[in-house]
């Protein structure tokens, strides 16, 4: 899907149409299986009055849902070289959050955000 809606055979701006995939299978399935909700609500009205709305019980990267790789790489590489590491670090540490699970010690991570 691109950023104007289109995506599944909809004409780009077809948000009700998307919004209602979304709720029919990802959130439906999900909510039922949390007791908690954190999601969100945002309304937004024009000038004119108008009102749009629209409801998220469970945003992306939320446990629930769960959360790409992708997202934590991005995220990483994004947030960690302002702690002052090199670039080298920073990909030799997110080498080493991939394979957590595997290593023998913690110190193995520890070790390359000094």
């Amino acid at each position: 899907m691109d950023s104007r809606g289109a995506g599944k055979g909809r004409r780009p701006g077809d948000r009700a149409a998307h919004r209602q995939d979304h709720r029919g299978s990802e959130s439906a399935a999900v909510s039922g299986r949390f007791a908690h909700h954190h999601g969100a609500t945002v309304t937004i009205t024009l000038k004119d009055g108008r009102r749009f709305s629209d409801h998220v019980d469970f945003p992306r990267g939320s446990a629930p849902r769960g959360i790409e790789w992708a997202d934590v790489d991005a995220k990483y590489r994004r947030l960690v070289p302002l702690s002052g590491l090199t670039q080298e670090k920073v990909e030799a540490s997110l080498a080493v959050v991939h394979r957590l699970d595997a290593v023998k010690t913690v110190s193995e991570l520890t070790r390359l955000l000094r």
